[in-house]
Protein backbone atom coordinates (compact mmCIF):
# COMPACT_ATOMS: atom_id res chain seq x y z
CA UNK A 1 0.00 0.00 0.00
CA UNK A 2 1.43 3.42 -1.03
CA UNK A 3 0.78 5.04 2.62
CA UNK A 4 2.91 2.23 4.12
CA UNK A 5 5.92 3.83 2.52
CA UNK A 6 6.84 6.78 5.21
CA UNK A 7 5.27 4.77 8.41
CA UNK A 8 9.15 2.85 8.90
CA UNK A 9 9.26 4.31 12.62
CA UNK A 10 5.50 3.78 13.95
CA UNK A 11 5.84 0.78 15.57
CA UNK A 12 7.96 2.44 18.61
CA UNK A 13 5.01 4.89 19.99
CA UNK A 14 2.71 3.88 22.31
CA UNK A 15 -0.40 2.21 20.80
CA UNK A 16 -4.01 1.76 21.97
CA UNK A 17 -6.79 -0.19 20.64
CA UNK A 18 -10.00 1.72 18.33
CA UNK A 19 -13.19 0.11 17.40
CA UNK A 20 -15.12 3.32 15.66
CA UNK A 21 -15.36 3.46 12.16
CA UNK A 22 -17.50 4.83 9.62
CA UNK A 23 -18.23 3.40 6.13
CA UNK A 24 -19.12 5.38 3.30
CA UNK A 25 -20.45 4.02 -0.19
CA UNK A 26 -20.69 5.22 -3.95
CA UNK A 27 -24.00 6.67 -4.95
CA UNK A 28 -24.34 3.88 -7.54
CA UNK A 29 -22.97 0.54 -7.87
CA UNK A 30 -19.93 0.05 -10.47
CA UNK A 31 -20.36 -3.16 -11.79
CA UNK A 32 -21.97 -1.89 -15.10
CA UNK A 33 -21.68 -2.92 -18.48
CA UNK A 34 -19.94 -6.39 -17.69
CA UNK A 35 -16.97 -5.00 -15.44
CA UNK A 36 -17.37 -7.03 -12.58
CA UNK A 37 -14.12 -6.78 -11.32
CA UNK A 38 -12.43 -3.92 -9.45
CA UNK A 39 -9.12 -2.49 -7.43
CA UNK A 40 -8.46 0.38 -5.99
CA UNK A 41 -4.98 1.45 -7.73
CA UNK A 42 -4.58 4.97 -6.36
CA UNK A 43 -5.05 8.29 -4.73
CA UNK A 44 -5.07 11.54 -6.65
CA UNK A 45 -5.13 14.99 -4.90
CA UNK A 46 -8.79 14.97 -6.10
CA UNK A 47 -9.99 11.97 -5.44
CA UNK A 48 -9.92 7.92 -6.22
CA UNK A 49 -8.65 5.45 -9.22
CA UNK A 50 -10.54 2.36 -9.80
CA UNK A 51 -9.60 -0.11 -12.10
CA UNK A 52 -12.27 -2.22 -13.78
CA UNK A 53 -12.39 -5.52 -15.87
CA UNK A 54 -14.26 -7.75 -17.11
CA UNK A 55 -12.66 -11.10 -16.08
CA UNK A 56 -10.60 -11.36 -12.71
CA UNK A 57 -7.57 -8.74 -12.10
CA UNK A 58 -5.67 -10.98 -10.49
CA UNK A 59 -4.20 -13.07 -12.64
CA UNK A 60 -1.84 -12.70 -15.83
CA UNK A 61 -4.67 -14.10 -18.03
CA UNK A 62 -5.73 -12.01 -20.88
CA UNK A 63 -8.60 -14.74 -21.57
CA UNK A 64 -11.26 -16.70 -18.81
CA UNK A 65 -13.74 -18.82 -20.72
CA UNK A 66 -15.22 -16.83 -23.52
CA UNK A 67 -14.33 -13.36 -22.45
CA UNK A 68 -11.13 -11.96 -23.53
CA UNK A 69 -10.02 -8.91 -21.31
CA UNK A 70 -11.12 -5.62 -21.69
CA UNK A 71 -10.41 -2.35 -19.01
CA UNK A 72 -11.67 0.67 -18.40
CA UNK A 73 -11.05 3.59 -15.08
CA UNK A 74 -13.47 5.29 -13.12
CA UNK A 75 -12.82 7.87 -11.01
CA UNK A 76 -14.15 9.03 -7.82
CA UNK A 77 -14.22 12.31 -5.85
CA UNK A 78 -13.83 12.36 -2.22
CA UNK A 79 -17.34 11.78 -1.57
CA UNK A 80 -17.72 8.52 -3.49
CA UNK A 81 -19.45 10.26 -6.34
CA UNK A 82 -17.95 8.55 -9.28
CA UNK A 83 -17.04 12.08 -11.87
CA UNK A 84 -15.84 9.77 -15.22
CA UNK A 85 -15.01 6.69 -16.61
CA UNK A 86 -13.73 6.03 -19.84
CA UNK A 87 -11.89 2.18 -22.01
CA UNK A 88 -8.70 1.52 -21.70
CA UNK A 89 -7.00 1.57 -24.69
CA UNK A 90 -3.18 1.93 -26.38
CA UNK A 91 -2.68 4.86 -28.84
CA UNK A 92 -0.27 2.31 -31.37
CA UNK A 93 -2.11 0.04 -33.24
CA UNK A 94 -1.05 -3.64 -32.32
CA UNK A 95 0.34 -2.49 -28.51
CA UNK A 96 -0.81 -4.77 -25.43
CA UNK A 97 -1.63 -3.02 -21.89
CA UNK A 98 0.97 -3.49 -19.57
CA UNK A 99 -0.30 -2.28 -16.68
CA UNK A 100 -1.89 1.07 -15.32
CA UNK A 101 -1.02 2.62 -12.24
CA UNK A 102 -1.04 6.03 -10.51
CA UNK A 103 2.06 8.52 -10.77
CA UNK A 104 2.94 12.00 -10.24
CA UNK A 105 -0.93 12.70 -9.63
CA UNK A 106 -1.42 11.21 -12.71
CA UNK A 107 -2.79 8.03 -14.35
CA UNK A 108 -0.27 6.09 -16.20
CA UNK A 109 -1.17 3.55 -19.22
CA UNK A 110 1.84 1.64 -20.10
CA UNK A 111 2.14 -0.57 -23.28
CA UNK A 112 4.27 -2.64 -25.14
CA UNK A 113 4.68 -2.88 -29.14
CA UNK A 114 6.84 -6.00 -30.50
CA UNK A 115 8.63 -5.08 -34.00
CA UNK A 116 9.53 -7.80 -36.25
CA UNK A 117 11.31 -6.07 -38.60
CA UNK A 118 13.57 -5.26 -35.20
CA UNK A 119 12.87 -7.79 -33.16
CA UNK A 120 12.73 -5.62 -29.95
CA UNK A 121 9.85 -4.59 -27.56
CA UNK A 122 9.04 -1.10 -27.48
CA UNK A 123 7.84 0.20 -24.13
CA UNK A 124 5.23 3.59 -24.07
CA UNK A 125 3.16 5.53 -21.77
CA UNK A 126 0.00 7.59 -21.64
CA UNK A 127 -0.80 9.79 -19.06
CA UNK A 128 -4.03 11.05 -18.12
CA UNK A 129 -5.44 14.03 -15.03
CA UNK A 130 -7.71 13.78 -12.89
CA UNK A 131 -10.66 14.93 -15.07
CA UNK A 132 -9.44 12.27 -17.50
CA UNK A 133 -8.28 14.24 -20.04
CA UNK A 134 -4.97 13.32 -21.89
CA UNK A 135 -1.44 15.16 -20.55
CA UNK A 136 0.89 13.16 -23.01
CA UNK A 137 0.12 10.36 -25.81
CA UNK A 138 2.66 7.85 -27.39
CA UNK A 139 5.65 8.52 -25.17
CA UNK A 140 7.87 6.32 -25.36
CA UNK A 141 10.43 5.14 -22.44
CA UNK A 142 12.66 2.80 -25.00
CA UNK A 143 13.35 -0.46 -27.35
CA UNK A 144 14.69 -3.49 -25.85
CA UNK A 145 16.08 -6.04 -28.41
CA UNK A 146 14.78 -9.46 -27.70
CA UNK A 147 15.35 -13.22 -29.18
CA UNK A 148 12.42 -14.53 -30.78
CA UNK A 149 12.83 -17.99 -29.54
CA UNK A 150 13.46 -16.80 -25.21
CA UNK A 151 11.09 -16.40 -22.60
CA UNK A 152 9.48 -13.24 -22.24
CA UNK A 153 8.29 -12.85 -18.74
CA UNK A 154 5.57 -10.25 -17.88
CA UNK A 155 6.47 -7.21 -17.69
CA UNK A 156 6.37 -5.10 -14.52
CA UNK A 157 6.26 -1.82 -12.90
CA UNK A 158 7.73 -0.69 -9.82
CA UNK A 159 7.52 2.60 -7.68
CA UNK A 160 10.78 3.71 -5.96
CA UNK A 161 9.91 4.34 -2.39
CA UNK A 162 9.57 8.77 -2.28
CA UNK A 163 7.15 8.03 -5.78
CA UNK A 164 9.59 10.29 -7.83
CA UNK A 165 10.36 7.32 -10.07
CA UNK A 166 8.57 4.50 -11.61
CA UNK A 167 10.76 1.60 -13.57
CA UNK A 168 9.61 -1.12 -16.00
CA UNK A 169 11.26 -4.45 -15.55
CA UNK A 170 12.01 -6.55 -18.51
CA UNK A 171 12.87 -10.11 -18.34
CA UNK A 172 13.96 -12.31 -21.44
CA UNK A 173 15.52 -15.34 -20.74
CA UNK A 174 16.86 -18.59 -22.25
CA UNK A 175 17.99 -22.28 -20.35
CA UNK A 176 21.13 -20.02 -18.89
CA UNK A 177 20.74 -16.37 -18.90
CA UNK A 178 18.47 -13.56 -17.69
CA UNK A 179 18.70 -10.67 -19.73
CA UNK A 180 17.23 -7.94 -17.55
CA UNK A 181 15.85 -4.53 -18.68
CA UNK A 182 15.08 -1.98 -16.17
CA UNK A 183 13.68 1.66 -17.82
CA UNK A 184 13.67 4.12 -15.68
CA UNK A 185 11.46 7.45 -15.80
CA UNK A 186 11.06 10.38 -12.76
CA UNK A 187 8.50 12.68 -12.17
CA UNK A 188 10.51 15.63 -14.28
CA UNK A 189 10.73 13.32 -17.09
CA UNK A 190 14.37 11.80 -17.12
CA UNK A 191 14.30 8.45 -18.67
CA UNK A 192 17.28 6.02 -18.28
CA UNK A 193 18.00 2.43 -19.51
CA UNK A 194 19.88 -0.09 -17.64
CA UNK A 195 20.64 -3.26 -18.93
CA UNK A 196 22.57 -6.52 -16.99
CA UNK A 197 22.68 -10.28 -17.29
CA UNK A 198 22.35 -12.76 -14.62
CA UNK A 199 23.56 -16.84 -15.60
CA UNK A 200 23.55 -19.73 -13.00
CA UNK A 201 24.28 -22.54 -15.42
CA UNK A 202 24.01 -25.26 -12.64
CA UNK A 203 20.56 -24.40 -11.62
CA UNK A 204 17.63 -22.55 -13.13
CA UNK A 205 16.33 -19.19 -11.97
CA UNK A 206 13.68 -17.21 -10.99
CA UNK A 207 13.41 -13.55 -9.99
CA UNK A 208 10.64 -12.32 -7.33
CA UNK A 209 10.08 -9.44 -5.31
CA UNK A 210 11.26 -6.79 -7.22
CA UNK A 211 12.14 -3.00 -5.91
CA UNK A 212 13.68 0.02 -7.16
CA UNK A 213 14.83 2.60 -4.66
CA UNK A 214 15.04 6.00 -5.06
CA UNK A 215 18.61 5.91 -6.67
CA UNK A 216 17.21 3.58 -9.55
CA UNK A 217 19.31 1.26 -8.16
CA UNK A 218 17.25 -2.28 -8.73
CA UNK A 219 16.86 -5.61 -5.82
CA UNK A 220 14.96 -8.61 -6.49
CA UNK A 221 15.15 -11.76 -4.70
CA UNK A 222 16.23 -15.13 -7.20
CA UNK A 223 15.58 -18.79 -6.03
CA UNK A 224 17.98 -20.99 -7.73
CA UNK A 225 16.42 -24.65 -8.30
CA UNK A 226 19.08 -27.45 -9.47
CA UNK A 227 18.33 -28.77 -12.97
CA UNK A 228 19.29 -32.57 -11.34
CA UNK A 229 16.84 -31.98 -8.33
CA UNK A 230 13.95 -29.30 -8.13
CA UNK A 231 13.92 -30.11 -4.69
CA UNK A 232 17.08 -28.68 -4.16
CA UNK A 233 16.99 -24.91 -4.38
CA UNK A 234 18.90 -21.56 -2.86
CA UNK A 235 17.84 -18.30 -2.44
CA UNK A 236 19.51 -15.25 -3.55
CA UNK A 237 19.33 -11.54 -3.33
CA UNK A 238 20.62 -9.15 -6.63
CA UNK A 239 21.71 -5.83 -6.25
CA UNK A 240 21.98 -3.94 -9.36
CA UNK A 241 23.78 -0.35 -8.87
CA UNK A 242 22.67 1.85 -11.91
CA UNK A 243 25.59 4.19 -11.09
CA UNK A 244 28.14 1.59 -11.76
CA UNK A 245 26.27 -0.29 -14.19
CA UNK A 246 27.71 -3.92 -11.73
CA UNK A 247 25.77 -6.43 -10.30
CA UNK A 248 26.02 -7.80 -6.30
CA UNK A 249 24.72 -11.19 -5.21
CA UNK A 250 24.56 -12.55 -1.75
CA UNK A 251 23.13 -15.80 -0.77
CA UNK A 252 19.91 -15.59 1.20
CA UNK A 253 19.64 -19.54 1.80
CA UNK A 254 20.77 -22.74 0.68
CA UNK A 255 19.81 -26.02 0.05
CA UNK A 256 21.10 -26.80 4.17
CA UNK A 257 18.91 -23.63 5.20
CA UNK A 258 15.81 -22.83 3.35
CA UNK A 259 13.62 -19.86 3.40
CA UNK A 260 10.10 -20.33 2.20
CA UNK A 261 9.21 -16.69 0.95
CA UNK A 262 11.32 -13.47 0.59
CA UNK A 263 10.47 -9.65 0.92
CA UNK A 264 12.41 -6.51 0.40
CA UNK A 265 11.55 -2.97 1.52
CA UNK A 266 12.98 0.14 1.92
CA UNK A 267 13.69 2.06 5.48
CA UNK A 268 13.45 5.46 5.07
CA UNK A 269 14.57 6.48 8.63
CA UNK A 270 18.10 4.58 8.18
CA UNK A 271 17.95 4.36 4.31
CA UNK A 272 18.63 0.44 4.47
CA UNK A 273 17.39 -2.23 2.26
CA UNK A 274 15.90 -4.87 4.62
CA UNK A 275 15.24 -8.09 2.75
CA UNK A 276 13.26 -10.68 4.96
CA UNK A 277 12.61 -14.26 4.72
CA UNK A 278 10.75 -17.19 7.28
CA UNK A 279 13.63 -19.89 7.34
CA UNK A 280 11.77 -23.55 7.08
CA UNK A 281 12.54 -26.63 9.27
CA UNK A 282 9.91 -28.81 8.64
CA UNK A 283 10.55 -31.29 10.71
CA UNK A 284 10.10 -29.14 13.77
CA UNK A 285 8.88 -25.29 14.43
CA UNK A 286 11.98 -25.07 16.89
CA UNK A 287 14.62 -25.36 14.34
CA UNK A 288 12.79 -22.50 11.87
CA UNK A 289 13.61 -18.90 12.31
CA UNK A 290 13.61 -15.29 10.36
CA UNK A 291 16.26 -14.11 8.45
CA UNK A 292 16.94 -10.42 8.06
CA UNK A 293 19.17 -9.12 5.25
CA UNK A 294 20.06 -5.68 5.90
CA UNK A 295 21.79 -3.50 3.20
CA UNK A 296 23.28 0.12 4.03
CA UNK A 297 23.69 3.24 2.04
CA UNK A 298 27.52 1.73 0.98
CA UNK A 299 25.89 -1.64 0.21
CA UNK A 300 27.57 -2.70 2.90
CA UNK A 301 25.18 -6.37 4.27
CA UNK A 302 24.43 -7.45 7.70
CA UNK A 303 22.43 -10.49 8.62
CA UNK A 304 20.59 -10.89 11.24
CA UNK A 305 18.49 -14.68 12.51
CA UNK A 306 15.89 -15.32 14.95
CA UNK A 307 15.03 -18.26 16.20
CA UNK A 308 11.46 -19.16 17.01
CA UNK A 309 11.57 -19.81 20.83
CA UNK A 310 9.57 -19.17 24.01
CA UNK A 311 6.07 -17.95 24.28
CA UNK A 312 6.36 -17.54 20.11
CA UNK A 313 7.10 -20.60 19.57
CA UNK A 314 4.24 -21.58 21.77
CA UNK A 315 1.80 -19.89 19.65
CA UNK A 316 2.92 -21.28 16.53
CA UNK A 317 2.72 -24.98 18.10
CA UNK A 318 -0.68 -24.31 19.04
CA UNK A 319 -1.79 -22.85 15.48
CA UNK A 320 -0.13 -25.91 14.13
CA UNK A 321 -2.06 -27.99 16.58
CA UNK A 322 -5.12 -26.50 15.46
CA UNK A 323 -4.72 -26.29 11.36
CA UNK A 324 -2.07 -28.40 10.29
CA UNK A 325 -0.10 -25.68 8.77
CA UNK A 326 3.35 -25.90 8.07
CA UNK A 327 5.49 -23.11 7.64
CA UNK A 328 6.54 -23.50 4.58
CA UNK A 329 2.75 -22.58 3.44
CA UNK A 330 3.35 -19.12 4.54
CA UNK A 331 3.58 -16.11 1.78
CA UNK A 332 5.05 -12.58 3.35
CA UNK A 333 2.46 -10.46 2.76
CA UNK A 334 4.50 -7.32 4.32
CA UNK A 335 7.61 -6.40 6.37
CA UNK A 336 7.30 -3.37 7.89
CA UNK A 337 10.66 -1.78 9.27
CA UNK A 338 10.95 -0.17 12.38
CA UNK A 339 12.78 3.37 13.31
CA UNK A 340 15.76 1.15 15.38
CA UNK A 341 16.15 -1.51 12.54
CA UNK A 342 14.07 -3.99 13.56
CA UNK A 343 10.61 -5.03 11.74
CA UNK A 344 7.61 -6.51 12.00
CA UNK A 345 6.79 -9.45 9.47
CA UNK A 346 3.29 -10.25 8.29
CA UNK A 347 2.74 -13.25 6.85
CA UNK A 348 -0.74 -15.60 5.38
CA UNK A 349 -1.03 -19.12 4.62
CA UNK A 350 -2.04 -19.45 0.82
CA UNK A 351 -2.33 -22.81 -1.09
CA UNK A 352 -4.28 -24.38 -3.50
CA UNK A 353 -5.77 -27.44 -4.28
CA UNK A 354 -6.50 -29.08 -7.79
CA UNK A 355 -8.61 -32.19 -8.72
CA UNK A 356 -10.58 -33.51 -11.88
CA UNK A 357 -13.64 -35.50 -11.96
CA UNK A 358 -16.01 -36.94 -14.21
CA UNK A 359 -19.56 -35.40 -14.46
CA UNK A 360 -21.79 -38.08 -15.51
CA UNK A 361 -24.62 -35.55 -16.29
CA UNK A 362 -22.51 -33.98 -18.96
CA UNK A 363 -19.98 -36.64 -19.73
CA UNK A 364 -16.99 -35.06 -18.96
CA UNK A 365 -13.91 -34.48 -17.15
CA UNK A 366 -14.05 -31.09 -15.63
CA UNK A 367 -10.97 -29.60 -13.32
CA UNK A 368 -11.51 -28.20 -9.85
CA UNK A 369 -9.19 -25.41 -8.22
CA UNK A 370 -9.76 -24.67 -4.46
CA UNK A 371 -8.32 -21.31 -3.31
CA UNK A 372 -7.33 -21.80 0.30
CA UNK A 373 -5.83 -18.35 2.40
CA UNK A 374 -6.01 -19.33 5.96
CA UNK A 375 -3.89 -17.96 9.25
CA UNK A 376 -2.18 -15.02 9.42
CA UNK A 377 1.40 -14.83 11.56
CA UNK A 378 2.85 -11.55 12.38
CA UNK A 379 6.34 -11.39 14.05
CA UNK A 380 7.67 -8.45 15.68
CA UNK A 381 11.49 -8.66 15.21
CA UNK A 382 14.28 -6.30 17.02
CA UNK A 383 17.41 -5.65 15.59
CA UNK A 384 19.09 -7.45 18.39
CA UNK A 385 18.22 -10.42 17.13
CA UNK A 386 15.05 -11.37 19.38
CA UNK A 387 11.35 -11.81 18.08
CA UNK A 388 9.46 -9.90 20.67
CA UNK A 389 6.74 -11.31 20.00
CA UNK A 390 4.72 -13.70 17.71
CA UNK A 391 0.97 -13.56 16.94
CA UNK A 392 -1.71 -15.90 15.17
CA UNK A 393 -4.73 -14.61 13.74
CA UNK A 394 -6.82 -17.97 13.15
CA UNK A 395 -8.92 -17.90 10.22
CA UNK A 396 -10.16 -20.50 7.12
CA UNK A 397 -11.21 -19.56 3.82
CA UNK A 398 -11.61 -21.61 1.04
CA UNK A 399 -13.16 -20.70 -2.63
CA UNK A 400 -13.97 -22.70 -5.56
CA UNK A 401 -12.56 -21.32 -8.81
CA UNK A 402 -12.84 -17.67 -8.12
CA UNK A 403 -9.46 -16.66 -7.72
CA UNK A 404 -9.67 -16.24 -4.04
CA UNK A 405 -11.35 -12.67 -5.08
CA UNK A 406 -13.01 -12.62 -1.56
CA UNK A 407 -10.50 -14.14 0.51
CA UNK A 408 -6.84 -13.19 2.06
CA UNK A 409 -6.99 -9.51 4.08
CA UNK A 410 -6.83 -5.68 3.66
CA UNK A 411 -4.57 -3.67 6.22
CA UNK A 412 -4.20 -0.35 7.22
CA UNK A 413 -1.21 1.24 9.85
CA UNK A 414 -0.56 4.36 11.65
CA UNK A 415 0.77 5.28 14.82
CA UNK A 416 -1.72 3.85 17.11
CA UNK A 417 -1.65 0.25 15.60
CA UNK A 418 -2.21 -2.37 12.46
CA UNK A 419 -5.27 -3.34 11.50
CA UNK A 420 -6.66 -6.40 9.80
CA UNK A 421 -9.88 -6.71 7.91
CA UNK A 422 -10.94 -9.70 6.35
CA UNK A 423 -14.09 -11.72 5.36
CA UNK A 424 -15.17 -14.22 7.92
CA UNK A 425 -17.40 -17.24 6.62
CA UNK A 426 -19.96 -17.59 8.93
CA UNK A 427 -21.89 -20.77 6.96
CA UNK A 428 -24.98 -18.83 6.01
CA UNK A 429 -22.77 -15.40 4.95
CA UNK A 430 -19.93 -13.38 5.52
CA UNK A 431 -19.00 -11.12 8.67
CA UNK A 432 -16.46 -8.57 8.56
CA UNK A 433 -13.85 -8.89 10.93
CA UNK A 434 -11.51 -6.21 12.38
CA UNK A 435 -8.55 -7.51 14.20
CA UNK A 436 -6.42 -4.88 16.23
CA UNK A 437 -2.84 -5.68 17.23
CA UNK A 438 -0.56 -2.98 19.83
CA UNK A 439 2.81 -3.06 19.87
CA UNK A 440 3.37 -4.80 22.50
CA UNK A 441 1.52 -7.99 20.34
CA UNK A 442 -1.88 -7.30 22.51
CA UNK A 443 -4.26 -8.77 19.97
CA UNK A 444 -8.68 -7.61 20.09
CA UNK A 445 -11.52 -8.33 16.90
CA UNK A 446 -14.61 -6.99 17.04
CA UNK A 447 -17.28 -7.49 13.95
CA UNK A 448 -17.32 -4.55 11.87
CA UNK A 449 -20.42 -2.90 11.38
CA UNK A 450 -21.30 -3.33 7.73
CA UNK A 451 -24.10 -0.76 6.51
CA UNK A 452 -25.32 -3.94 4.44
CA UNK A 453 -22.18 -4.52 3.15
CA UNK A 454 -22.17 -8.27 1.82
CA UNK A 455 -18.28 -8.76 1.63
CA UNK A 456 -15.30 -6.56 1.05
CA UNK A 457 -13.06 -7.59 -1.92
CA UNK A 458 -9.60 -7.61 0.33
CA UNK A 459 -7.16 -7.86 -1.98
CA UNK A 460 -7.51 -4.63 -3.94
CA UNK A 461 -7.76 -2.02 -1.52
CA UNK A 462 -5.95 1.14 -1.10
CA UNK A 463 -5.02 2.76 2.18
CA UNK A 464 -5.26 6.23 1.69
CA UNK A 465 -4.75 8.36 4.58
CA UNK A 466 -3.55 7.39 8.19
CA UNK A 467 -7.51 5.70 9.53
CA UNK A 468 -8.57 5.23 6.19
CA UNK A 469 -9.19 2.22 3.01
CA UNK A 470 -10.73 2.71 -0.04
CA UNK A 471 -12.07 -0.59 -1.32
CA UNK A 472 -14.22 -2.78 -3.57
CA UNK A 473 -17.20 -4.16 -1.90
CA UNK A 474 -20.09 -6.24 -2.92
CA UNK A 475 -23.83 -5.62 -1.78
CA UNK A 476 -26.83 -7.68 -3.07
CA UNK A 477 -24.65 -8.88 -5.62
CA UNK A 478 -23.39 -5.35 -6.82
CA UNK A 479 -20.27 -3.78 -6.69
CA UNK A 480 -19.88 -0.75 -4.75
CA UNK A 481 -16.67 1.69 -3.66
CA UNK A 482 -16.25 2.27 -0.09
CA UNK A 483 -14.20 4.12 2.08
CA UNK A 484 -13.80 2.61 5.60
CA UNK A 485 -12.57 5.02 8.26
CA UNK A 486 -11.22 4.18 11.69
CA UNK A 487 -11.63 7.25 14.08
Amino acid sequence: MSYRATLTLLLLFSFSFTYSQSVQLSSANINQGGFDYAAVIGKLDEGYVVLQSNIPIGTDKERVGLKTRKLQISFFDDQLIRKWQAPMNCNVNGATIENIFAFDNKIILLYSLFSKDNSTIEIYYDSYNSDGKSVQLKNKLGSVAITKFNNLEKIRVILSPDKNNFGVYINESDDNNQNINILTCSNIGEISNNAFKLNFGSGQLYLSNFMLDNSNNFYSSGQVKSKENKKQKSQYLFCYLSSINSVIEKVVSDINSPVSDIMIKYNSVKNEIVCGGIGVDNTSYSGSGIKLLIIDSLFHFREVNYSIQGSSLKELIGERNNSGISLDNYTIQDLIPREDGGALLVAEAQYLSEYSFYDQFTQTFNRRTEYHFDNIVLFSISPEGNIDWCKVIKKEQVTMDDFGIFSSFASYLNNEEIGIIYNKDSGRNFELMHVLITKDGQLSSKRISKSNIDAIIPKYNRQTNATEICVPVLIKRQLYLAKIEFE
